[in-house]
């Protein structure tokens, strides 16, 4: 049952913006769950310690730098082809092939 319910959401197509608006709440809110159980399995693993802020600094400075490079490539390669589709006349039906465009 649980598959039948996960294949469906994850690979159907929403039919309006409302119900993909709340598929990705609903995914923001269970990471946000997850984030949270897991932190406190490491708290209480680890302790308040210097183990602990190493593990988060470790995973911090990448995550750091991937979100930069995603800002700084990304945004100016996707206004620079919406222009030249402009230009052109091509329109872009769905953001998903906008996407995989790139």
């Amino acid at each position: 049952m649980f598959k039948s319910f996960t294949s469906k959401i994850l690979n159907g197509s929403s039919q309006t913006i409302t119900s993909a608006a709340i598929i990705l709440a609903a995914a923001s809110l269970a990471s946000r769950i997850l984030g949270l159980l897991r932190d406190r399995l490491l708290a209480g693993t680890f302790g308040a310690g210097d183990i602990l802020d190493i593990y988060y600094a470790a995973f911090r400075i990448p995550d750091l730098v991937y979100n930069l490079l995603i800002l700084a490539l990304f945004q100016p390669v996707l206004f620079q082809f919406l222009s030249v589709c402009g230009r052109t006349g091509i329109t872009v039906k769905s953001p998903g092939g906008l996407l995989t465009a790139f």
